[in-house]
């Protein structure tokens, strides 16, 4: 990711909470450089016109019409931490609120705003690095999930992620053996991934994980 006229430092703050006009600019590149992962993403999950999906941490939101789409006759919601990411999407998204298709809340990770057993599938991508306690995280999206959903996360791993100045600040980085563990510490069954070069952002690599409960 382009850095010109901004640290690397406030880069990954701007990363893991987008925040003021820069934080707005930092979003859109990021949903331009994540295309990838979250057409892998979406691949792994096969959502359904049925589904209930709730996606965390959804950043610019520009993938919440393409979930919305997918679960047609489902429903969709999606939470952020950002109130800057939030108050965009609430209005980017206004008709299909109004309309009960997709709710926007703000809220984490750890401590995920809804009930035990609300949604068939869950899925955060490129967020994971910004946790404290991933395994909390894990085991959140196993609550909200129906029995039989799916969890899914997505990263960059560690391999090329190293390789960027900004992970040097408030990351931390994971491989697929590491966050395979979490989903089975979290009590996820029947884990699979998928892990390949990223065709938009070379420079980096793909790697999804999946779940059930």
């Amino acid at each position: 990711m382009a850095n010109k006229g901004i640290t690397d430092q406030e880069l990954a703050a701007q990363l893991r909470k987008p925040t003021g006009e820069l934080g707005k600019l930092v979003a859109e590149k990021m949903s331009q450089n994540n295309a990838f992962l979250y057409q892998q993403a979406f691949q792994l999950m096969d959502i359904q016109p049925t589904d209930r999906v709730l996606e965390i941490g959804f950043g610019h939101g520009q993938f919440l019409a393409q979930t919305v789409e997918l679960a047609s006759d489902g429903w969709v919601a999606g939470v952020d931490f950002s109130e800057d990411m939030i108050l965009a999407a609430s209005y980017r998204y206004a008709t299909l609120i109004e309309a009960g298709k997709l709710a926007i809340v703000q809220g984490d990770i750890t401590a995920i705003p809804y009930a035990d057993n609300t949604f068939t599938k869950v899925f955060a991508l490129n967020t994971i690095y910004f946790i404290d306690d991933p395994l909390g995280a894990l085991q959140e999206l196993y609550r909200v999930l129906r029995t039989g959903g799916m969890g899914c996360i997505g990263i960059r791993t560690a391999s090329t992620m190293k390789n960027h100045a900004f992970t040097q600040y408030g990351f931390t980085c994971y491989e697929l053996p590491q966050v395979e563990e979490l989903f089975l510490q979290a009590g996820f069954k029947a884990i699979q991934h998928k892990h390949q070069s990223d065709e938009v952002s070379p420079e980096f690599d793909a790697l999804t994980v999946i779940g059930f409960k």
